[in-house]
């Protein structure tokens, strides 16, 4: 299959996790209704976010050696952990009880989710630093995305106010990477983009 035929599946994903991701912050505002569809699919946001940041490493592999592997390995474990977040938040904890859902987050299901959540905070900043040193795609998007990430992998000791942010940034930061991403012809069309500073000094980490 041809490279680009890859970045464009991989956009199309990104596209899709960009307005599911928009669309979980308009029904935490109450813009959309708050019922079982919309909590059923709101899991699919990190989904279809798990093949665009594949394809996002995919672009990147060549010239971001181990400390690009690292940085995608990170990011796509943390996001994992946030995709079972979201069904058990979604999915398990609007037919419990207040007290079966304290319990669930005070013992071993809350500790894995904040590993998942801290997992998540590390790979996504050092794969936002791997974009941004390469400068492939713009550089606005890769800092909506780093901000977006944070936000959302810090939600539980921030107002709720702040996972909204977080869902928008990272929203903005996907869909317009994606849009990027789908626009690349090869995996040799490496050429930083012209409003980035070029990536020469980037370590030479590749085999």
């Amino acid at each position: 299959m041809p490279v680009s035929r890859l970045y464009r599946f991989a956009a199309y994903c990104g596209l899709a996790s960009a307005l599911l991701l928009a669309l979980n912050a308009a029904r935490r505002t109450g813009l959309v209704p708050s019922d079982a569809f919309t909590h059923a699919i709101a899991p699919l946001a990190e989904s279809f976010g798990l093949l665009a940041l594949t394809g996002l490493y995919l672009l990147h592999r060549e010239r971001s050696g181990r400390v690009g592997l690292a940085a995608y390995t990170l990011n796509f474990v943390g996001l994992s952990g946030l995709l079972g977040a979201e069904f058990i938040v979604n999915l398990i904890f609007p037919v419990l009880t207040t007290a079966q859902t304290d319990a669930f987050l005070h013992g071993p299901t809350g500790k894995v989710l904040a590993v998942a959540a801290v997992v998540f905070l590390l790979g996504a900043l050092l794969f936002g630093y791997t974009m941004w040193r390469l400068a492939l795609l713009p550089r606005p998007a890769v800092a909506a995305y780093a901000v977006g990430s944070v936000l959302i992998a810090v939600r539980n000791v921030l107002p709720g106010a702040v996972l909204i942010i977080g869902l928008l940034f990272a929203a903005v930061g996907i869909g317009v990477l994606s849009l990027a991403l789908g626009s690349r012809k090869t995996s040799a069309d490496m050429r930083p983009m012209p409003i980035s500073a070029p990536a020469d000094d980037w370590p030479a980490t590749s085999e």
